[in-house]
């Protein structure tokens, strides 16, 4: 697939006042643009530019109320598992990051596609960076600005298929989880594009639409 089509990763999560301070972090550093800054000064929320003494005490009175915050995610380059059992990749540092930040666990939660998005749904789950926001995602969850892009990529089984480019996704099935929004950020790239979109609910099942044929990439 082209390395342009992107998807932006962003918290979701009901306590809203956590992401405030998560974003106050971004915009200031993208304001300053200064290299004089030194991001590793910051050890603590309470030291972030900005932040104001009401902001301080909600989040301290959300902390009073909860042991830890759960941070679910699917499994991929930025969130796996190493053959010791230890999780890698991006968003296990990132929950460390948040951890150290907010001196309260981030405790990372490994699901299938379609039980985190339940979990996050039934807010058994309360932040995850696997969503995409929309306009009609941002009137059912709390959703901040960027932290991080991601590229997507093309799954095809064997030698089934050759994509050499996104042209030969033309007049394919192409699968792609159950309530995510990433077909639609396809076709908004490549308007031209014209495939089957299947839906599949987790990673097994994309794996076995992929063997049996029933689907020729699968996309995540």
């Amino acid at each position: 697939m082209n390395s342009k089509v992107k998807q932006i990763i962003t918290l979701i999560l009901p306590l809203s006042i956590i992401v405030i301070i998560i974003v106050a972090i971004v915009i200031y550093l993208a304001k300053s643009g200064a290299s004089s800054f030194d991001i590793n000064s910051i050890k603590s929320y309470r030291e972030i530019p900005g932040v104001t003494t009401e902001e301080i005490t909600a989040i301290e009175a959300i902390k009073s109320a909860r042991q830890k915050f759960s941070y679910g995610n699917v499994l991929s380059t930025e969130a796996f598992v190493l053959p010791d059992g230890t999780k890698a990749g991006f968003t296990p540092a990132f929950c460390e990051l948040l951890s150290d930040l907010f001196e309260v666990p981030f405790v990372q939660e490994i699901h299938n596609w379609d039980a985190m998005k339940s979990r996050i749904d039934n807010k058994i789950i309360d932040f995850t960076g696997d969503l995409t926001p929309t306009p009609e995602r941002r009137r059912f969850y709390f959703m901040t600005h960027p932290i991080a892009q991601r590229s997507l990529a093309a799954f095809t089984f064997g030698d089934s298929i050759k994509l050499h480019s996104e042209l030969d996704l033309n007049g394919l099935n192409v699968g792609f989880f159950k309530g995510t929004i990433t077909a639609q950020s396809i076709l908004d790239t490549y308007p031209s594009l014209k495939f089957k979109i299947i839906d599949v609910q987790n990673v097994p099942e994309a794996a076995k639409k992929l063997m049996s044929g029933a689907i020729n990439a699968f996309i995540n």
